[in-house]
């Protein structure tokens, strides 16, 4: 294979011409739209687990994973919301902000840009390698710590119950089971039937969507079954088009309490990245520069 000249490791969209020349392009296209089919739920769901409206992962899903793709290392890394940076952005602006405000909303694109604005500074300066002195079994611990606080945190909605925004994650666990509000009966059987469909299929026959075939079964028995007019809650209307673009109210306060988490955000988020970027590069042989990530994922 040979070496990207200084223009491709810069710009690596500009190698695309010559990649898709010697192997075409339909397994780009065939990757693209599996991706956005998959991706298109799963944003939909990172967003509420941040505290943001759902429409609001379609946008986060959209613009970085162009711009990851034009400028980062790996051409089959797929850039968007995780799980866990949706978790780390919640939980850091319920203390600042109430949900469902033009101030949360500000605080979060301050936030992702924040995050967005250390990646490439850390890129630009070539310091990707300081990312490997990070201790691997604290990296770890807290991965998992955060796997267990998403899933607690999915409890009551997949139950039917409303889980309050305090900002103290334990406290609003218990009011949510203890409100005195039954469980929605529709919304477990929708949430836990869900659940069980995704674990067989990934048992049995994991070569198939199966995030992709539970939303689309399970969306349209909501509308065979009327499932919103029986109390059931729905993602509802999402706005079309797009969002213009404007730069959030650069406030020195809120800079300073959000530095914190942006740091933790641009580390982790790299490092679940890089995780991912090295793996492929291992079975495509394609080199991966972990500065070039750092500046595509920023």
């Amino acid at each position: 294979m040979t070496p990207p000249s200084a223009a491709e490791r810069l710009l690596p969209f500009l190698a695309w011409p010559q990649l898709w020349a010697k192997h075409g392009i339909r397994g780009d296209l065939v990757a693209g739209i599996t991706v956005a089919l998959v991706l298109i739920p799963q944003s939909l769901a990172y967003a509420q687990l941040g505290s943001l409206p759902p429409y609001i992962g379609l946008y986060a899903a959209l613009l970085p994973a162009l711009i990851g793709a034009l400028f980062g290392s790996c051409g089959q890394l797929s850039t968007g919301p995780v799980a866990l940076t949706a978790l780390l952005t919640g939980a850091s602006l319920l203390p600042l902000a109430r949900p469902d405000t033009p101030e949360f909303l500000a605080l979060a694109v301050l936030l992702a840009l924040l995050s967005g604005l250390i990646q490439l500074a850390l890129g630009v300066l070539r310091l990707g390698w300081l990312l490997n002195l990070l201790s691997h079994p604290v990296l770890m611990g807290f991965i998992n710590a955060a796997a267990l606080v998403i899933c607690l945190s999915q409890l009551p909605p997949l139950l039917g119950l409303a889980l309050p925004q305090g900002g103290q994650f334990i406290a609003d666990l218990i009011r949510a089971f203890s409100s005195g509000d039954g469980i929605h009966l529709q919304a477990a059987l929708f949430g836990l039937g869900a659940l069980a469909t995704l674990i067989l299929l990934r048992r049995t026959l994991p070569r198939l969507p199966g995030v992709l075939l539970v939303v689309i079964a399970a969306t349209a028995l909501s509308a065979v079954l009327g499932f919103e007019h029986s109390g059931g809650a729905v993602v509802g209307a999402i706005p079309a088009g797009l969002p213009q673009l404007t730069m959030p109210a650069l406030q020195t306060d809120a800079i300073v309490a959000l530095l914190p988490t942006a740091f933790v955000i641009a580390l982790v988020s790299f490092m679940e990245a890089a995780s991912s970027a090295k793996l492929i590069s291992g079975k495509t042989r394609q080199p991966w520069d972990q500065n070039q990530e750092l500046i595509g994922q920023g």
